[in-house]
């Protein structure tokens, strides 16, 4: 396979086309946690947690990836640093959040009987969001 690049009216249409997605998934993924948050009955479910939890993983990433067009073009590099870091932390929680997500599934599907686990929410938070992130932010400094 040989790259192409492509001509700069058709970057300039795939960059319209990628502000317009990100900001649309944005905008429905601000609407999911509203929703979450007004409704008290769905805030009760830890499937739910779960899910939002990714939601906000989620938006952590498309801030971050629709912000970093502007940032790549400023010669700063602490902004740019910065952005790479956030950048690198919202999709390593993206992806930790889904993998969280697929156990989840598993454990209500699979397992089905004798899944109490002890603050089951904190253990996955911590898993999500937590200590593996600071190592990976150690490693990429390095």
């Amino acid at each position: 396979m040989v790259p192409a690049s492509p001509s700069p009216k058709d970057q300039e249409i795939l960059t319209y086309i990628t502000l317009i997605g990100c900001s649309l998934s944005l905008f429905t993924l601000v609407i999911t946690v509203l929703l979450f948050i007004t409704n008290r009955k769905v805030r009760e479910d830890v499937s739910m947690k779960v899910h939002i939890n990714l939601v906000i993983a989620l938006i952590l990433l498309n801030l971050h990836f629709l912000l970093s067009s502007r940032v790549a073009a400023v010669s700063s590099t602490g902004v740019c640093l910065y952005m790479a870091l956030a950048l690198h932390y919202s999709l390593l929680a993206t992806f930790f959040w889904m993998a969280l997500e697929g156990f989840h599934l598993y454990l209500l599907l699979v397992k089905v009987f004798n899944i109490y686990i002890k603050r089951y929410l904190l253990k996955i938070s911590v898993v999500g969001w937590g200590e593996w992130n600071n190592l990976s932010m150690k490693l990429l400094l390095s």
